[in-house]
């Protein structure tokens, strides 16, 4: 279970407060995780992210970025990227700053900036981690090999009356929904095109479990009475 710290605050962002530490005892976990994945040589190995997996945090780092009526400032944006890059120092930061906003032009949108901070979180909580295990895994790989995905179904909780903003995509955990079929198990609550996402993400799911390989199942053909995926 992951608890948040009871003190809170900016300058450190909510994932520096939770409480979730992995220790190196010499025994379930004898090493670094980099320095593990030998072991894993002839393993088929499958990593990915959600397109927005940081949104959820970035709401409780930098509320604006939820509010339909507020500008989210361009020295939030910086704020944030300093505690990310501290480490590196001004100098880090300062070059980080010029990578997300590369393309923003002279004047960016509202959503422009909102989405360039889900995008800050979102690298360093999940992408970048993600891609340096599946590099470590393709690199010591043996016979085992190594996949990646995007997961990037928007979510269900934007939208004009919604939670949030209608531009949010896949936040984290929303993949869980289709992985486990609740499309099909309360079909009121989704639409078709829900349950097809649904029906693809089992069948690719289980395939990989049973053979190791991620192929096309046409499961747009067999979906309808879900024999089998």
């Amino acid at each position: 279970m992951i608890y948040l710290t009871t003190y809170l605050h900016w300058s450190a962002p909510v994932v520096y407060n939770l409480v979730l530490s992995p220790v190196i005892d010499g025994d379930f976990l004898p090493d670094e995780p980099s320095e593990l994945f030998h072991n894993a040589a002839n393993i088929d190995y499958i990593a990915g992210a959600n397109d927005m997996d940081g949104h959820i945090f970035t709401g409780l780092d930098v509320p604006s970025v939820n509010s339909a009526l507020l500008d989210t400032p361009v020295d939030e944006v910086k704020r944030l990227l300093a505690s990310f890059t501290k480490e590196k120092g001004t100098l880090g930061s300062q070059n980080a700053f010029s990578t997300y906003t590369l393309d923003w032009g002279s004047n960016p949108s509202r959503e422009t900036v909102k989405k360039t901070v889900v995008a800050i979180e979102t690298d360093y909580l999940f992408l970048i981690p993600t891609q340096a295990a599946l590099y470590l895994h393709a690199f010591n790989a043996g016979t085992g090999r190594t996949y990646s995905y995007l997961f990037s179904e928007p979510s269900r909780l934007g939208g004009i009356i919604t939670p949030y903003p209608t531009w949010v995509g896949a936040d984290h955990a929303d993949d869980l929904q289709y992985v486990f079929g609740k499309p099909f198990s309360t079909p009121l609550g989704y639409m078709p095109n829900h349950r097809d996402v649904s029906g693809y993400m089992i069948a690719y799911w289980t395939n990989f479990a049973k053979t190791g390989y991620n192929y096309n199942t046409k499961y747009s053909i067999k979906h309808r009475n879900r024999s089998h995926y």
